[in-house]
């Protein structure tokens, strides 16, 4: 039964931006300006230089007039102050040291961060398996929702960024639940539609008109008979494994947002090298952010 939750107006009043400044993160960047101008959000930019250990010992960090990477990182962020446009938003530059999902794990807690923003690879496949994926670790970590974006962002470092289509892809799980109220509010603040679908793999054609029926009454009694969005909602049923579907729906209909749900994982840092979970997969092949919301 779904809940009055959805009628919860959000707010982002603390947006936090993770980089590395690589290619991939600054790809995010004016995703987070644009989220900031819309809630009037303070921005966070940070960066977390790890410690590596050497020859198995507990990691130490060298004296910071030794330390390259730190001075690199505070070069970096400097940069970072000098050419990024915050004209009229609240912000802080931060430069920390240690593990970057631990590091934003605890920024999250003692700076009320209400959503993070950051960019990935995409690695999936062996790439994934040997290497890991830190967007995977920090989005399955995170207890705020966390908006990625992929390798295929199609937006440019100085557009504003305004989704006229938003897709929140649900299984019906506790996570898509938690989903919801962000991806109605999104939709509404953005004056944008929004697609509810659901993926559902091995039905025999026989039986797909019958199933696709039940799904549909299923999405349309996600939303609350006490709320009443103010944004188009549509629903859509396909039966397909659930990465091709969302990613199919994304490209047909030009979203500008994917929502989805995401699973707790008691150990992030393996799961991390997983080859191919369906949100790791999404966003290395999305060409619009997805943002995540951890059940």
């Amino acid at each position: 039964m779904a809940t009055s939750q959805a009628s919860t107006r959000i707010a982002f009043n603390s947006i936090l931006f993770a980089t590395d400044f690589s290619p991939s993160s600054e790809a995010a960047f004016p995703y987070a300006l644009s989220l900031a101008h819309c809630y009037d959000s303070k921005v966070i930019v940070a960066h977390a230089v790890p410690i590596e250990p050497v020859a198995g010992m507990t990691p130490v960090p060298p004296p910071v007039d030794l330390d390259l990477e730190w001075q690199e990182a505070k070069q970096g962020m400097q940069k970072y102050a000098d050419t990024r446009d915050f004209e009229g938003l609240r912000h802080e530059l931060l430069v920390e040291k240690g593990y970057p999902p631990s590091i934003i794990s605890d920024l999250i807690v003692h700076e009320h961060i209400d959503l993070v923003v950051l960019g990935t690879h995409g690695r999936k496949g062996l790439s994934k398996l040997f290497m890991g994926s830190v967007a995977e670790q920090i989005f399955r970590k995170a207890t705020c929702p966390v908006l990625t974006v992929g390798p295929g962002s199609e937006l440019k470092a100085h557009q504003a960024w305004k989704p006229d289509r938003i897709i929140l892809a649900t299984d019906f799980s506790k996570g898509s639940f938690h989903a919801l109220p962000f991806a109605i509010a999104l939709a509404e603040e953005n004056h944008a539609e929004l697609i509810l679908l659901h993926a559902a793999p091995l039905v025999p054609w026989e039986q797909q008109s019958e199933m696709a029926h039940y799904y549909q009454k299923r999405l349309e009694e996600m939303i609350p008979s006490d709320h009443e969005p103010s944004c188009k909602i549509d629903f859509a049923v396909h039966f397909d494994l659930a990465a091709p579907a969302i990613l199919t729906m994304a490209r047909d209909k030009q979203a500008g947002l994917i929502v989805m749900g995401v699973h707790h994982t008691p150990f992030p840092a393996i799961d991390s090298h997983v080859p191919w979970t369906t949100a790791c997969e999404v966003i290395s092949d999305a060409h619009c952010p997805v943002l995540t919301v951890r059940a």
